[in-house]
């Protein structure tokens, strides 16, 4: 998207939410006064025109890094995950939350499916936040401690006879991971289960599934 000086304030917004924050940030009105051109924005906030634009079009290319994580260690792995989704989103979600909130005192009485919106993403953050602090305090120590070998990677060992039944909730925690970090775990799994059985030992940086399953099972048992 081009942005310039006659650019409405609402058509960038809508275009590209990364903006709102933004807008946000210097108490511009994006939503139901945002059909202004930005130039005329800048003139009333006294802001440099060059300057907005600049920040608008920084969030713009504010994007997904390019590196490859089925070659990338586990622990790099979770750093990332919980680097670019989990504490973000912790932000996010009760700032989302309050838009939500505001629109609907504002507009509720006239348009009364709001109220249905607004319980529906009550009960996407009660998930979200929950389903994500499971993650932090399970799963992902887990996998760290089997990157540091922490774990055995035999399954069929007398004490990890039931490694390979993996947790339900630890599976919905891999399945759940946004593309491509679940794509990097699953490639890792897959190319661990292709490998011929080996006796016990700690298990080396990249580690694989069944060793995935017994630090997992480990730590959801507590």
């Amino acid at each position: 998207m081009t942005i310039t000086t006659s650019t409405l304030v609402a058509d960038i917004a809508t275009a590209s939410p990364a903006t709102i924050k933004v807008f946000q940030r210097h108490r511009i009105d994006f939503c139901c006064g945002g059909r202004i051109p930005l130039g005329e924005i800048c003139e009333a906030h006294q802001i440099e025109p060059p300057v907005l634009i600049g920040e608008l079009e920084q969030a713009l290319r504010a994007t997904e890094s390019e590196t490859d994580w089925t070659k990338e260690p586990l622990t790099s792995l979770v750093a990332h995950i919980q680097a670019r989704f989990h504490r973000p989103l912790e932000e996010e979600i009760p700032r989302l939350r309050a838009m939500v909130d505001k629109v609907v005192s504002r507009h509720g009485a006239r348009l009364p499916r709001l109220a249905q919106l607004q319980e529906t993403f009550a009960g996407l953050q009660h998930e979200l936040l929950d389903h994500m602090k499971k993650e932090d305090v399970v799963l992902f120590p887990a996998i760290v401690a089997l990157e540091a070998g922490a774990c055995l990677s035999g399954r069929r060992s007398g004490a990890h006879r039931g490694a390979d039944r993996r947790p339900r909730s630890a599976r919905g925690c891999v399945s759940d991971v946004p593309w491509p970090v679940s794509r990097a775990v699953g490639a890792r799994a897959r190319h661990a289960r292709a490998r011929p059985p080996r006796e016990p030992h700690p298990v080396p940086a990249g580690g694989g599934a069944g060793a995935l399953d017994c630090a997992a099972g480990h730590a959801l048992r507590g």
